[in-house]
């Protein structure tokens, strides 16, 4: 089975509540979502109202849409690729927490598993001879207990990325910070916003 028919099969059963991803006009998934999506339809679908054409990926999620829409996340040591193309104004992003599943293990919130669906499915709604722009934020390291977690979010985005030839135009990675990302479909423009939490400490230990 390829990558494009498991692509309609797994993401339903995984975990989080997926954005829609679209083919042809019509969803893969069953559900619709508000005007700017890919697909156009204007009703509300699984994921709620956009408001303000503002639309929040969370963990385990993927939305694939196109301008006006602006896409939002928040991050710690999780990370979200943004691709984009600047042909059709469409843009991607995921939100995974770990780097590579495990056994038979197919949900979202796993790198390994997300950047594979999220590139098959911007090249499906933005054509498979789009040049991709991709920007790669998060990994940070908010406790001295997740250094390793962190770095690795980071190493799979750039080696599934530099292994489809996909360049990374910019990464805002590591550190001690979380992010608020903003990410414009209209432009391409990512805006990250750094907030610091070292008030925090260690988390505590049992």
């Amino acid at each position: 089975m390829s990558l494009e028919e498991d692509l309609a099969i797994i993401v339903p059963l995984t975990v989080g509540s997926m954005g829609t991803l679209w083919e042809g006009g019509e969803p893969l998934m069953g559900s619709c979502l508000n005007a700017g999506f890919i697909g156009g339809s204007a009703c509300t679908g699984n994921r709620g109202p956009v408001v303000d054409m503002l639309q929040f990926v969370g963990i385990g999620e993927l939305v694939i849409a196109k301008a006006p829409v602006r896409l939002l996340t928040v991050l710690g040591s999780c990370v979200a690729v943004c691709l984009w193309s600047p042909s059709g104004k469409v843009g991607g992003m995921n939100h995974y927490l770990l780097p590579y599943a495990i056994d038979e293990v197919k949900g979202l919130q796993y790198g390994s598993v997300s950047l594979p669906y999220l590139i098959t499915a911007m090249r499906k709604a933005a054509g498979s001879t789009t040049q991709l722009r991709a920007v790669v934020v998060g990994g940070a390291s908010l406790f001295s207990t997740s250094d390793k977690l962190a770095s690795g979010n980071v190493e799979v985005a750039i080696e599934q990325l530099g292994r489809l030839q996909i360049p990374v135009q910019h990464s805002d990675v590591g550190g001690r910070n979380a992010r608020r990302v903003v990410f414009d479909l209209a432009s391409g423009a990512i805006q990250v916003s750094h907030i610091k939490i070292d008030s925090l400490g260690d988390p505590p230990r049992n």
